[in-house]
């Protein structure tokens, strides 16, 4: 005997939703409420987020998304030609379109505790709505509510909603892929296939990500204290807390492939700076380590660095936020270098806990930075140490350092412009020297026609101890900045 009244689908519908609704006003979710993905096609109407750019930018942002935005086409890349000769090469069972190594940043990853695998309907949106801003089973109905700032404020880990209001979030959203993390390796077997190696600078991504949410309202809440009445010191919070981001994603990377003791290979040549093998082996000898880098107790003809890209400019970011404690993440980073330099392969154990410990204090140090009300003087003292001329070398001595260096300027160009207005003669000469300086570097960066690498970067020839032609020109651009830093108010 059926115990239940006969209930329409519609009905039930409404029963659910009500039930789902008064749960989390309540403060609470029902035990069988696990987050999982519901497609773009909820977001897409044109009264939701599908609009035709007329209202508000939040109305179009999936019209945005699917019309300008890279993201967007992440899966369909995995039908090309390109694909198909890496599966081949890499000797994959499934063609890419299938492959968990490739869905797990071309599409949306699986949920942790939802239901296992990828869902083939929903991979073919790419990175979609629900990559960035988490699965939004629990908390679309909530999010068009009156009352939602209040709650996703409490409840957010609750919902799996993820705030990119939140610059600290919104940076976790790009490395996870962008930069890699447990099940998301772009490691040296793909790279070799011919995977693009992963370069993620923060503040460069999201200059280049296409708007589909209000930049206004957004620059007015991470503006912390310019000189302009209406100007913003955003670019220097994305460049800060990318930075730091970035490298503390890296050091969970590390740590997850030290622990990944089954078929991956060990050591990971990912971990470490492509440069040291990739280079014209006539002109190496000016890029070995100093004679007092080599009095080191640690130090091992043949061995590796940690690669460069990821920490370069850590050392000039540390004086910005003094609740830091600098000695201790020093420590830590310098623990991680004596370990993949003291031999050719590094334990294991070992690097799991050195890099567990340095993305725990890189960590307190994101929060650090997220909650910083950041100033002018941050900015100009930041732009003097990434300038500062060193005592073992002028400035880069690689293609990795240098090309950080130039999209930190970069940042800090934008960042001078947004916060000063750029208002009196001194701080429009060192956007002129910025303009013409950067213009310079960038040529310098850019690979020759030809080559997917910096075959530029080679020596001049015979003269073996000398640095390259590109490089003594990067070093003249930057000590135009410095000069014109110098020459500016507050300098010494």
């Amino acid at each position: 005997m059926n115990r239940h009244p006969k209930t329409s689908c519609d009905q039930l519908s409404v029963i659910v939703l009500t039930v789902v609704t008064l749960s989390a006003t309540a403060g609470t979710l029902l035990a069988q409420d696990v987050a999982h993905y519901v497609g773009t096609n909820s977001c897409a109407a044109a009264n939701c987020h599908g609009g035709d750019g007329s209202g508000p930018r939040w109305t179009s942002s999936y019209s945005d998304w699917v019309q300008r935005d890279k993201h967007a086409r992440a899966y369909t890349v995995l039908l090309g030609e390109r694909s198909r000769r890496m599966v081949r090469a890499l000797r994959y069972k499934q063609p890419a379109h299938e492959a968990v190594t490739c869905l797990n940043c071309h599409a949306l990853p699986p949920v942790s505790g939802g239901r296992p695998g990828h869902d083939q309907r929903l991979a073919t949106d790419g990175v979609s709505c629900e990559s960035c801003h988490g699965p939004a089973s629990l908390w679309i109905a909530r999010h068009v509510r009156s009352d939602w700032p209040r709650v996703k404020l409490v409840q957010a880990a609750d919902l799996s909603f993820y705030d990119t209001d939140d610059v600290r979030m919104r940076t976790r959203a790009c490395t996870g892929c962008h930069v890699g993390g447990p099940g998301r390796d772009v490691n040296h077997d793909l790279i070799a296939a011919g995977h693009p190696r992963l370069n993620f600078e923060m503040s460069a991504y999201h200059a280049n990500l296409p708007r589909h949410w209000d930049d206004s309202a957004d620059r007015k809440r991470h503006a912390g204290r310019p000189d302009s009445a209406d100007g913003t010191l955003r670019e220097l919070k994305l460049w800060a807390v990318g930075q730091v981001e970035t490298l503390r994603a890296r050091a969970e990377l590390s740590r997850w492939r030290a622990a990944s003791t089954g078929s991956a290979p060990w050591p990971e040549l990912a971990e470490t700076r492509c440069f040291s093998c990739h280079h014209d082996l006539r002109d190496a000898r000016w890029r070995r380590p100093t004679e007092k880098e080599k009095r080191r107790p640690d130090w091992s003809l043949g061995q590796f660095r940690w690669s460069r890209w990821e920490r370069s400019m850590i050392e000039s970011l540390l004086p910005i936020d003094s609740t830091v404690p600098a000695a201790e993440l020093t420590t830590v980073l310098d623990n991680v270098d004596k370990l993949t330099l003291s031999v050719v392969v590094p334990d294991r154990d070992r690097m799991k806990t050195e890099t567990a410990a340095l993305a725990a204090q890189l960590d307190k140090w994101s929060v650090a930075l997220n909650q910083r009300t950041f100033n002018v003087k941050d900015l100009d003292g930041l732009a003097r140490r990434l300038v500062a001329e060193s005592e073992s070398h002028r400035g880069p001595v690689d293609w990795d350092q240098a090309a950080q260096l130039y999209l930190a300027l970069s940042s800090f160009q934008v960042s001078q412009k947004e916060a000063t207005g750029l208002t009196g003669e001194r701080r429009q000469a060192v956007d002129r020297a910025l303009s013409g300086a950067l213009s310079r570097m960038r040529d310098v960066l850019r690979f020759p026609n030809g080559h997917d690498s910096a075959a530029q970067l080679r020596g001049p020839g015979a003269d073996v101890d000398t640095p390259p032609v590109a490089l003594e020109q990067f070093d003249r651009a930057i000590r135009v900045i410095r000069s014109a830093l110098n020459d500016s108010d507050g300098a010494k």
